[in-house]
């Protein structure tokens, strides 16, 4: 694709936290746990990555006479003694502004969806206050910008867009909104983003010049690694594939389809095309899907930003495939341990969140100095939290922020003092 990528080992949360991809197996029923399940290595190559936007940047920047100078750090974080200026949009010689725009999980309970996660506000505020107690960056401290977004409704990943694009302009945007809406900041607002995950070839090249930072690989790269994995795994043989993308993933489908048609291997695709967050639009647009599957023999099944919820209704209309998820997250969401439901499943994705928060530097980097400066919050693993009862589940809002804000902190710092779009290249 021509954009640059750089691996997150000089970054010192980053390089303990971020885990190559593994495979891990399970046949799953109602009384199951999926502790026991065996995990296999994925090839090196599958390591996480920061991946930017094409080289061929031609951002413009505007400069301002000199104002101040960076201010001696007693912290030892680095410094510069060259004079900082008002290098770009959104940074001042003192101040940078970074967007965060957080989902609004009332708005998802409201709709039915449970999910209660702790607030990315408190998340990230910490890491944002412990980097400027630190010094900042070269002496300019972060100045964070929050608004809201419902996962659910597109019309406010723009209205959150253009909250720190043009109502209050920000030098880069943490954390994102959903899939093509992040191309609002890149495409539309020449505004970098920094994600989780959500970059594909096609948004990175409709992204141009501006940088799109991903914490994880580019998802093309990760599909077809998923694909390569249960191949020489031996799991694809012998069996008729489907692909159920949802309506706004039919590019995951595509690479899914074209990486088993280079390795030869058939398969169909069946859309998803109900409304997120209609759970009877979506049993009865499954239900047509496991119908046409059955009558064509399908009995492996790729689902895309589906969750748990086609398994469930597979299930209600006896139709149950082995399924292949590519995120471990996914298909934890399936309810692996489901009351009522047996399937049989592979996913190759990120350290579970389970494992995450009991990995030693995950508790020594992210969570224990977060839970020093909150005690008031009770902090519970995702094993033990209900989200269903209210409860909030901390390992995602805390992983992203401190995933986040550690890699701003290293690629900001070697971009140095005179910040731009271009210097982010």
């Amino acid at each position: 694709s021509g954009g640059m990528s750089m691996t997150a080992r000089s970054v010192r949360r980053l390089t303990s936290l971020l885990v190559a991809l593994t495979v891990v197996a399970a046949a799953c029923g109602g009384d199951d746990s999926g502790d026991d399940a065996a995990t296999t290595e994925a090839p090196d190559e599958s390591a996480a990555t920061t991946t930017e936007a094409p080289d061929e940047s031609a951002a413009t920047t505007t400069e301002s006479p000199p104002t101040s100078e960076a201010p001696a750090s007693t912290t030892g974080a680095p410094t510069t003694t060259v004079e900082l200026t008002d290098s770009f949009r959104g940074v001042t010689a003192d101040t940078i502004k970074i967007g965060i725009p957080w989902p609004d999980w009332d708005a998802l309970n409201a709709a039915g969806v449970a999910n209660r996660h702790g607030s990315s506000e408190i998340a990230y505020q910490f890491f944002i206050d412990e980097l400027n107690a630190r010094g900042g960056i070269l002496g300019r401290q972060i100045e964070p910008v929050y608004t809201r977004f419902d996962f659910l409704t597109t019309s406010t990943w723009e209205t959150a867009c253009l909250a720190v694009t043009e109502d209050d302009p920000v030098f880069l945007v943490m954390h994102g909104t959903r899939n093509d809406g992040n191309l609002c900041f890149t495409e539309l607002h020449d505004t970098m983003v920094m994600t989780e995950k959500e970059l594909t070839e096609a948004r990175q090249e409709a992204s141009g010049d501006v940088p799109w930072i991903s914490v994880g690989s580019i998802e093309d790269a990760t599909l077809e690694l998923v694909v390569r994995v249960v191949a020489e795994a031996g799991l694809l043989e012998g069996r008729t594939i489907g692909i159920v993308p949802v309506a706004d993933a039919l590019d995951k489908g595509e690479v899914i389809a074209s990486t088993l048609t280079e390795l030869g291997f058939e398969s169909i695709t069946a859309v998803n095309d109900s409304p997120a967050g209609d759970p009877v639009a979506s049993a009865a647009s499954h239900g047509v899907i496991a119908e046409r599957f059955q009558t064509e023999g399908v009995d492996l099944v790729f689902p895309i930003s589906d969750g748990g919820q086609m398994i469930r209704n597979f299930a209600d209309v006896g139709f149950q495939p082995f399924f292949v998820y590519d995120e471990t997250a996914l298909l934890q969401a399936a309810g692996v341990n489901a009351d009522g439901i047996e399937f049989e499943a592979v996913t190759v994705g990120p350290l579970p969140d389970d494992d995450l928060w009991n990995h030693p530097d995950f508790e020594a980097e992210c969570l224990a100095p977060f839970r020093e400066a909150h005690p008031e919050l009770e902090l519970k693993a995702p094993a033990d939290t209900d989200e269903g009862a209210g409860e909030e589940l901390w390992v995602v809002p805390l992983r992203r922020a401190c995933y986040h804000v550690a890699l701003f902190d290293e690629v900001a710092t070697a971009a140095g003092p005179d910040l731009t779009n271009e210097s982010f290249i």
